[in-house]
């Protein structure tokens, strides 16, 4: 079974984090202190940086390939399916929209300057802040 670990300098296991929650594909993302993951099966779990405890948990639905990304104080988390949630990244779950684009999402979303970038199966789009 996966697991995520953190690792002090020098080798130290300072906390694990295992079971069905823990992505075999997405990677985690970090910010103030947290580390957010969504598993291949779309939980979302915040946990402590520093101690690895569980700060919030949450159901994304779908599946999960796609990395989450930061970007400002939102984190993006797009399913397979072609749903992209956004949160604001903290201590409590907050959802602040919830998007569909109807060709999938297998690729983690990438920001350039302001803009969004996701690539579905057929197409690349450019969501750009008014």
């Amino acid at each position: 079974m996966a697991e995520l670990l953190a690792i002090r300098p020098g080798g130290e296991i300072a906390w694990r984090f295992g079971g069905k929650d823990v992505p075999s594909t997405p990677s985690p993302v970090a910010v103030d202190g947290l580390v957010v993951v969504v598993s291949n099966r779309g939980t979302l779990t915040c946990l402590e940086a520093a101690t690895g405890k569980t700060v919030w948990r949450e159901r994304a639905g779908g599946n999960h390939i796609a990395s989450p990304i930061l970007a400002g104080d939102r984190i993006y988390v797009c399913s397979a399916t072609g749903k992209t949630k956004v949160i604001r990244a903290g201590r409590t779950f907050e959802l602040l929209a919830e998007n569909v684009l109807d060709e999938g999402l297998m690729a983690s979303p990438a920001v350039m300057d302001n803009a969004l970038l996701l690539r579905t199966k057929t197409h690349l789009y450019r969501i750009d802040q008014p």
